[in-house]
């Protein structure tokens, strides 16, 4: 894993095999603490750009990833600390 990944930002990623996943940490905005999710990555041949989105509703946190063919996937697993 690299740097923590905010609201926003591109990255890109792939090939990508079936059963692909990808570990990510996210920004929290505005605490500055860090959620840690799993997403499953569908198949893809070539590599693809990607856009984090990360938003917070009271105490919950949502990550998605924003895929280049606009498919958005939920994260399958996010782990966000006690109290943040």
């Amino acid at each position: 894993m690299g740097d923590a990944i905010g609201d926003g930002e591109r990255f890109e990623i792939g090939p990508t095999p079936d059963g692909a996943e990808l570990l990510a940490r996210f920004e929290i905005p505005p605490r500055r603490a860090l959620a840690t999710a799993v997403f499953r990555i569908p198949a893809s041949a070539k590599s693809q750009e990607v856009e984090a989105e990360v938003s917070v509703h009271g105490d919950d946190v949502d990550t998605h990833l924003r895929l280049g063919s606009g498919q958005r996937l939920p994260a399958v697993y996010i782990y966000v600390p006690a109290g943040y």
